[in-house]
């Protein structure tokens, strides 16, 4: 190996150990490696799983990797959060740091597989996700309790039903769309998810009429 192979050796390997980031020492003492990469599947799994419960209420592709892995990393840390709230001086940047270098690539993999299994759905799912909006809907929802209470037996059909009204009514007011135009499959999926989404302030107005 000659000086000019041996200099970029060494440039490479003071590179890579510079981009290696090490776990805080009040961290590495409190979390085992294998607690960690079990703690790290469960957040993977939780993120993945709101992206597809909530694919139909944007667009996935402008969410994009890194917003994907920060969310990963937030849930992760939270996992953590009694052992990080024991003291006064927390590494909290030093761990996020830590866990987001350690963890990147396994990340960046997690989504590409999970953009590549949500194509097809995202691409059916757009004909109210582009006309809806999620908050002037959610304003609408008072204006009918009265008319869908009355005429449901509880509260998931109530949630249901108020959700199809108000969509219906925002649709029609702001599109010119009546019920014969909506793909009728594709806006069950589409109320069933944006109920949930507005579970709350559903439940809130059902408890008023009880």
């Amino acid at each position: 190996m000659n000086l000019q192979e041996k200099i970029r050796t060494l440039l490479r390997e003071q590179s890579e150990e510079m981009a290696e980031i090490k776990p805080p020492i009040f961290f590495r003492r409190r979390v085992t490696p294998n607690e960690m990469d079990k703690d790290f599947r469960h957040s993977v799994v939780h993120i993945i799983n709101h992206f597809r419960k909530y694919r139909n209420l944007f667009n996935f592709n402008d969410y994009g990797v890194d917003k994907f892995k920060r969310a990963v990393i937030i849930v992760l840390i939270d996992e953590y959060s009694d052992i990080l709230s024991d003291s006064d001086d927390v590494p909290y940047n030093e761990t996020y740091d830590f866990l987001y270098n350690h963890y990147e690539s396994e990340m960046e993999d997690e989504y590409n597989e999970l953009v590549n299994d949500l194509q097809e759905n995202i691409n059916e799912s757009t004909f109210f996700r582009r006309r809806s909006d999620i908050e002037k809907i959610k304003d609408l929802l008072p204006f009918f309790v009265n008319d869908v209470f009355y005429d449901s037996e509880n509260f998931e059909e109530f949630k249901y039903k108020l959700t199809l009204i108000a969509l219906e009514y925002y649709l029609s007011s702001n599109h010119d769309l009546s019920w014969e135009d909506l793909p009728e499959q594709e806006e069950i999926e589409f109320i069933n998810t944006l109920s949930e989404v507005l579970n709350d302030t559903i439940k809130e107005l059902y408890n008023t009429k009880i």
